[in-house]
Parts: structure tokens; sequence; C-alpha cells
């Protein structure tokens, strides 16, 4: 190979290698790009996003009736049932996690609390509602005040009940007991 040969491949690979570095940044761009319509969201995971264990079977994560992580073999329609699931045990975790918290959380409720249903309606000005939420912060649960609708919240009709469920739920995750924590935001729930 003569050198003016070897110039002329290196000249070539690096139009090639610029080339795929535009694709990559294109790809970058459009990789978690929100379409502007709702109708173009996806209803389910992708397929490609689950492992193929045959033609027509998947293998997915579900969690059964105890709220543990049991890895399945599915095919297509029984995934698309109700998005329950999940391609990775990282999503699988999560939904567990936020599943057991409803669930403690009205378990508690229907203990303590079965009789109040908050008001949503417009009329009754917004009021104080009382909620607990996982502080990231303290790396604890918290009952907090909310003042605006949260309609996936778990509520209680005083802030005496939903302290002792975030001191329930303390002893129950963490070991902590009789923990008086300040009123704080509810952004996060664990």
């Amino acid at each position: 190979m003569t050198i003016k040969e070897i110039e002329q491949k290196i000249e070539e690979q690096e139009n090639t290698l610029q080339e795929l570095k535009k694709e990559l940044e294109k790809t970058k761009e459009n990789e978690n790009k929100i379409p502007d319509g709702v109708k173009d969201i996806p209803q389910t995971y992708d397929f490609d996003d689950y492992e193929r264990m045959s033609e027509y079977f998947y293998e997915a994560w579900i969690m059964n009736c105890k709220c543990e992580l049991v890895r399945t073999i599915m095919d297509e329609e029984s995934i698309k049932e109700g998005n329950m699931a999940f391609p990775t045990i990282k999503f699988a975790e999560m939904f567990r996690k936020k599943a057991q918290f409803i669930a403690d959380c009205l378990l508690f409720k229907w203990h303590y609390d079965r009789n109040y249903v908050p008001d949503f309606s417009l009329s009754n000005n917004y009021e104080t509602m009382y909620a607990v939420a996982y502080d990231p912060e303290a790396k604890l649960y918290q009952w907090c005040t909310e003042s605006y609708i949260d309609y996936n919240q778990i509520y209680f009709s005083s802030e005496e009940i939903a302290e002792k469920c975030a001191e329930w739920l303390n002893y129950k995750y963490f070991g902590v007991y009789n923990l008086k924590e300040s009123e704080s935001e509810c952004d996060t729930v664990r």
C-alpha cells in the first residue's frame, strides 16, 4: 500500500467517524423525547424490552399476592393486560415498593380511620388533609398536610392519625419507633 492510498483510507475513515458522531448526537436527542400527542404514547412496554424465551413467550417480572417479585414466562397478550408485568427487576421493584406503601397505608386507615373520605369537591375550599410521605433527606416516613388534591394519596382525618401511621411505617420498615417529626412537604412517596 502506498502512502497516498493510506492517506486516502484515513480520510475515508475520518469521514465515516464524523457521520457516526452526527448520527449518535441525533439518536441521543430523540431517545427520550416525549411525543407531542397523548395518542402517540405507548400503552405497554415494547416487547424488545423483554427477554424473548421463544417465538411466543417472554421473560417478565410480576408481583404476587404477598408483594414478592417473581420471574415468570408470559405471552404477549398477558403482558399487554394491565401493565403489571415488567421487563426488568428494577422496574418491578419500583412498582412493588409503591404498591406496598399504598397497601400499608390502606391497612392502617382501615383499622383507625376507615370512615373518613376526603371531600375533593370545589365547594369545600380544599380542606386541609393529612397524609404520609417518604422524606428522602430524613430517610423516614413523615406525616404532612396538603391543601391541594392528589387523588393517588391516602388521606387521614387528623394529624394524630397520620402521625401514628408514619410512626408505624417507620417501625415496620426501619425499626425506628416513637419518632416525632415536624410538618413537612409531601413531594415524594417511597
